[in-house]
């Protein structure tokens, strides 16, 4: 088991506090924290989640009509200029 972060990681927040400790996620939370947010421990528990996650909304998106869709934890900055090119 490896530390994954805080609650405020951006893949915390994608997944939600809830569905991971639904998933059987334990997160460790200070007494003094402010907003609740914790450690994720699992990190490869976390990671599970969040490729699920897109899995579904990607699929969600597919069947809107787009011919192309990807899912990515994480995708270099695309500029408008880059997109007109």
């Amino acid at each position: 088991m490896s530390i994954m972060g805080t609650g405020d990681d951006r893949r915390a927040v994608y997944v939600g506090a809830e569905a991971y400790e639904t998933a059987g996620g334990v997160i460790l939370r200070d007494i003094f924290e402010q907003d609740s947010g914790g450690w994720f421990q699992d990190a490869a528990l976390l990671e599970q989640l969040v490729f699920g996650k897109l899995k579904v909304d990607a699929e969600a998106i597919r069947a809107e009509g787009w011919k192309w869709v990807e899912a990515a934890i994480s995708s270099p900055m695309v500029t408008p200029r880059a997109c007109s090119e």
